[in-house]
């Protein structure tokens, strides 16, 4: 990976693990990749480079789906290639997913214009190289908490889930996740600085409704997810996948069950 990204270290993130709910829903391991210096602030500049691997099972089949759901969701913008790795892929300039050994594995990072599709290839390609030997954990790992979510979930997927994936964030916030082979539904939180300001800005775009959640609430008309700001700082997502699934008056009524869960 020094090589491929042109980087001076690599460890392990602070926050190493974290689900990606998608099609497919992925368990993902973060290294942190030193790429330079700050001419400024003289601190080391780090991004991460994510590599997730499908909580599920997959097939051809289920790499085929992926990717029409991809190009589905958002190939106009950017469309997918075919890239020649492990038992076939496709990708980006953004990530690169692939079936090996039964999984499918998407390789992604925040290097921005850095990257290219063909740095995400070659780190492809030797991850293929050892992904006999990634551990995969049980489709079910789930917080009581989180269990106040379930029935508007599954309302939202159309289905039970399949998945759950239920975490402690680096706040020490409660996220909550369940997903279907083909749908997922899920909720995080962060901090940000001067989240009354942005949610202002937020507001004026066409495809913002505002939702009586928390302090203040958004609901977007084309990804169908819903933001909440929680005091000053605080902001709950409440995040459907694919990006547009998940009927407006069923994400509200996930997002009112589970935002109890993130208070000031």
């Amino acid at each position: 990976m020094t090589r491929i990204f042109k980087v001076r270290s690599t460890r392990l993130s602070t926050d190493p693990t974290a689900p990606a709910f998608d099609v497919p829903t992925y368990d993902v391991c973060t290294l942190d990749l030193t790429t330079g210096t700050d001419a400024r602030t003289k601190r080391p500049i780090v991004t991460p480079l994510r590599v997730g691997v499908s909580v599920l099972p997959a097939t051809p089949a289920d790499l085929a789906a992926a990717r029409r759901a991809y190009t589905v969701s958002q190939g106009r913008f950017d469309p997918a290639r075919t890239a020649a790795v492990g038992q076939g892929g496709y990708g980006t300039n953004r990530f690169v997913v692939f079936l090996s050994n039964g999984r499918l594995v998407k390789i992604s990072s925040g290097l921005g214009p850095k990257a290219s599709f063909g740095s995400y290839l070659a780190a492809a390609r030797e991850v293929a190289k050892q992904t006999a030997g990634i551990p995969v954990q049980q489709p079910v790992v789930a917080l009581q908490e989180c269990e106040r979510g379930t029935g508007t979930a599954t309302k939202v997927l159309g289905a039970e889930a399949v998945i759950r994936r239920d975490r402690r964030n680096a706040y020490g916030d409660v996220e909550c996740g369940w997903a279907t082979k083909t749908r997922a539904v899920s909720s995080t939180a962060t901090r940000i600085a001067s989240a009354r300001r942005i949610f202002q800005q937020n507001s004026s775009l066409p495809t913002a409704e505002r939702v009586p959640l928390g302090d203040d609430g958004l609901f977007d008309a084309v990804s169908h997810s819903i933001q909440v700001r929680v005091g000053e700082n605080k902001v709950a997502y409440f995040t459907p996948a694919p990006v547009g699934t998940g009927a407006k008056n069923d994400m509200i009524a996930f997002a009112l069950k589970v935002s109890g869960l993130y208070t000031r």
